[in-house]
């Protein structure tokens, strides 16, 4: 996802509610999710009575067309153009009838329905023609650029295309339509089934779109190496795709730059090596593993020879992926090898190579590859990954040979099952994973038992003893293997991840809400940085630019285009802002698109600064002139929603944004304390600074605890006098207050969203509407940053750990004494009695020589002082069979309250 849109998403939404024309979003059940300002004004209803309605309860349909009076009358909504009369416009509203037209657009988003435009006694007959203009201007683009556009009728298998490449190919050589076994016929074999797969999966609905490359025969003989995209763009009752259409987009050039760039050296302990497949040589260039010093010289070998230098094993494995590889079963080889050194020492390579060129047969003739010495990285693995991350998690160790797995205490604690109670992998596991994740969880541990991969990187679901399921991130990594070179141990970790993966299923819907909001606006959007390198658009000034897709323009540059318009006084206007120090300015003056007649285009301009201020780059929005009143409140809300970075916080831009649209001189995020429920603490602020981050206040003291108590609280006027403990209000001078419940995902209170006046407190509709737009996002932000705080916690956890050595690991809970003890050093003080088993702080302090205690407490005592940075003492302890050995114990603070 796109950093700059994923955080600007928000304030889009609310541009959305400053639209002039009245515009309602409705799903697929017709009812209402989405009600402007305008829209609730035409209509005579609140957002709150609209969402959540069907949309033929929120209207009295009086008279129109026969067709149109109908179709709206019985709630039916179908894409086009309709006008209507209007009766009374709510159950208990009593306006005059009122002509209105209405604009109805379907949405190709999953769950987001039908888009309604509303405008009063206007005719949008000239919408419809400036669509047929649009059209016929996309079809000029495509004439003109390198891009062609397919529709495939399944009902027929007639394959038509438009644009650049018809004429090109032999299948469009006589007509821009074929049947499609013509065009099969003409692609590359080796791509035949994957282009059969992907277009099946799409039209099963197991993709969402159609997306594949495939080489496709030039007239010449040569092929042309396509990126094909598309969707089902018609469907028949039963819901069997009857249409696709899509574009052809040549990527010949990048796939060979690819086959380069793969090549290239990085610097460091590595060489290239090259084999020639027809006299079995070896040519190696830059370090040679034979050697103990980086050499800059080229040698030859013979196959024989070089592979005698290998470890049997990972020789076979070489073997076996070159087979693999020459035969297209794979892209490429790569593997961890020990090679013995010149010396007679061994040392771990990653080894990886491709085939490059073919023979008249077909036949690949010679293997390019690099090497790279990994030695010192490998010798430090297994130590770092055995360490285990306290927190929601737990540790795993795995006997793959025996089928027995071992789980540690805190796992038990964190699944509900009883400790001790699953040992076994093939019949306790599958038990565990969630049906649907079971293939995943399965695949990840076989390619990591397989040597397939280095590492097990996976997240699925594990079911608790009480029945739910919770999302777990996996990680595991072969901590042993014998002589064999078998896997007999495995060791990881099970880390919850819950949370985030709610917050993150939230924030794609309302990504991708928000971005067919953007791409129906009429205007211009696009940002660039002080290299004039596009970063973002629209779809409205992509298609001004020429290109298909907003993405198409990203990394291109203003010169990259050929623009008919002079670019020289855009540019000069451009260095004014970065360079000049003007905050904004508006230029109004004749502008030609690379498609599309001429217009007066009148763009506002603004700078993107980062969080020190410095600007990095600017951002325009444009439209034609006759639409600028109108318009101006929209484009403004829409720049400051885009002057966003990704260095900046979410929540400071949403606070800053909401006071802006409320009108308020003070906004405010606070979140309520995790163990005292009546202390909130300010995580975010605007003016920024204006309260120290992280500052505590009593929620039952302020208006604060009126929100708690209702979800939401409006005092228009006189809130200082009302809550007279609230220092800050009397301080500020603070007349209105307006704030709202933040909520997680299971609905419990995280936070409060709150916005102070120093004036009267505008109307509460307004202010409500703000608060409803921004504070969803702000918890759902607000609940991610709590979980990576929790996966924060859980790294430095391990770099405590990592830091206390490779005896014995430890972890004390301050305020319940609890104390965590796992490793060799674990077991040579319990032993195997559990008489004699470590639970409380108290009880390994009692372990200590007597003498020793007085120093263990000093230690500690400096160190929460922060005379040292670390907690470090040495002492002698007891062990069962009640002797002294003397420890060194080392801590570091893992969280903080």
């Amino acid at each position: 996802m796109d950093d700059t849109v994923k955080e600007s998403e928000v304030l889009i939404a609310a541009a959305f509610d400053a639209i002039d024309e009245g515009i309602v979003i409705v799903d697929d059940d017709n009812t209402v999710r989405h009600i402007n300002r305008a829209a609730q004004n035409l209509l005579q209803v609140s957002s709150d009575d609209a969402c959540g309605r069907r949309w033929i309860d929120i209207i009295r349909v009086a008279a129109g067309p026969a067709d149109d009076y109908v179709k709206l009358k019985n709630g039916v909504l179908c894409p086009g153009e309709y006008t209507i009369s209007l009766a009374s416009l709510t159950a208990s509203g009593s306006a005059p009838q009122r002509s209105v037209e209405l604009r109805i657009t379907a949405l190709s988003t999953t769950g987001c329905g039908a888009l309604i435009t509303l405008r009063e006694g206007e005719s949008i007959a000239s919408l419809q023609k400036a669509l047929d203009e649009s059209r016929r201007q996309l079809e000029v683009t495509l004439n003109r650029g390198q891009i062609g556009l397919f529709e495939w009728d399944t009902r027929t298998h007639i394959l038509t295309e438009f644009g650049y490449w018809v004429g090109k190919t032999p299948h469009t050589a006589d007509s821009n339509s074929a049947h499609d076994s013509i065009m099969l016929a003409d692609t590359h074999p080796d791509d035949v089934a994957r282009v059969q797969a992907a277009l099946t999966a799409h039209i099963k609905g197991e993709a969402e779109y159609y997306e594949v490359e495939q080489r496709i025969r030039r007239i010449d003989g040569g092929y042309y190496h396509f990126l094909v995209r598309g969707q089902a763009a018609e469907t028949d009752a039963s819901g069997r795709v009857l249409r696709v259409i899509g574009t052809i987009v040549d990527i010949s050039a990048l796939r060979e730059q690819e086959a380069v760039l793969k090549l290239a050296l990085e610097s460091g302990r590595q060489g290239v090596w090259e084999w020639d497949l027809e006299t079995n040589r070896v040519t190696e260039h830059g370090y040679r593993w034979a050697g103990q010093e980086q050499e800059n010289v080229s040698a030859q070998l013979d196959g024989a020879i070089a592979l005698a230098q290998w470890e049997p094993g990972a020789a076979a494995v070489l073997r076996e992926q070159t087979i693999q590889h020459l035969r297209g079963e794979i892209d490429s080889i790569e593997l961890e090898a020990p090679v013995r050194r010149k010396d007679g020492t061994w040392g771990v390579f990653l080894v990886r190579g491709r085939a490059l060129d073919r023979d008249a047969n077909g036949r690949f003739k010679r293997i390019l590859g690099t090497y790279t010495d990994i030695s010192a990285i490998k010798s430090q693995e297994s130590r770092l990954q055995i360490a285990l991350e306290n927190g929601r998690q737990g540790l795993f160790e795995l006997e793959p040979d025996a089928d027995h797995i071992t789980f540690s205490r805190e796992w038990y604690a964190m699944f509900g099952h009883p400790e001790g109670s699953l040992t076994s992998l093939s019949k306790d596991m599958r038990g565990l994973v969630h049906p649907a994740d079971w293939d995943i969880a399965r695949t990840a541990l076989l390619e990591l038992l397989r040597g397939e991969t280095t590492t097990l990187d996976a997240e699925y679901r594990l079911r608790r003893a009480d029945g739910s399921y919770i999302h777990i991130l996996a990680r595991a990594r072969i901590a042993e293997r014998n002589a064999a070179g078998r896997a007999i141990n495995v060791i990881g970790t099970h880390v919850d991840i819950t949370k985030l993966k709610n917050a993150e299923g939230r924030l794609i819907e309302s990504r991708r809400l928000l971005e067919t909001v953007i791409d129906a606006f009429p205007q211009r959007v696009f940002w660039k940085d002080r290299d004039n390198r596009y970063l973002g658009c629209n779809r409205m000034f992509a298609l001004d630019a020429g290109v298909a897709t907003p993405s198409d323009l990203v990394g291109m540059r203003v010169e990259d285009i050929e623009w008919p318009s002079p670019m020289h006084p855009i540019i000069a206007d451009d260095r004014r802002v970065l360079d000049g120090g003007e905050s904004k300015i508006v230029v109004r003056r004749p502008f030609k698109p690379v498609s599309g007649p001429e217009y007066i285009a009148e763009t506002t301009k603004v700078p993107i600064r980062d969080p020190d201020g410095a600007v990095m780059g600017i951002l325009g929005i444009f439209d034609d002139i006759s639409e600028r009143v109108a318009r101006e409140h929209q484009l403004q809300t829409v720049a400051d929603a885009f002057t966003r970075t990704a260095k900046s916080r979410l929540l400071d831009a949403l606070t800053e944004a909401a006071a802006a649209l409320a009108g308020a001189d003070y906004a405010f995020v606070a979140r309520i304390d995790d163990h005292d429920g009546d202390i909130a603490r300010v995580t975010a602020s605007f003016p920024y600074g204006t309260v120290r981050q992280n500052a505590s206040y009593v929620i039952s003291t302020t208006p604060c605890g009126h929100v708690l108590r209702d979800d939401y609280c409006y005092i228009p006027t006189g809130v200082a006098g009302a809550y007279p403990k609230d220092q800050a209000l009397s301080e500020w001078g603070i007349e209105g207050y307006a704030g709202q419940r933040l909520v997680d995902a299971d609905g419990g209170s995280i936070g409060i969203f709150t916005l102070l006046f120093v004036n009267s407190a505008p109307a509460e509709a307004g202010l409500r509407t703000v608060l409803d737009i921004f504070a969803a996002r702000a918890a759902a932000e607000l609940e991610r940053e709590q979980a990576v705080e929790v996966l924060t916690a859980s790294q430095q956890r391990l770099n405590a750990a990592i830091a206390g050595g490779a005896q014995g690991v430890w972890e004390w809970t301050i305020e319940t004494d609890a104390w965590s003890f796992f490793g060799q050093l674990h077991s040579d003080l319990e032993g195997h009695n559990k008489e004699h088993a470590i639970r409380t702080g108290a009880e390994f302090y009692a372990r200590f020589h007597p003498e020793d205690r007085a120093t263990l407490t000093r230690a500690l005592l400096n160190y929460y002082r922060g005379q040292h940075p670390s907690y470090e003492v040495e002492a002698r302890i007891r062990d069962p069979q009640g002797e002294y050995r003397w420890t060194l114990i080392r801590g570091q603070a893992a969280s903080r309250d």
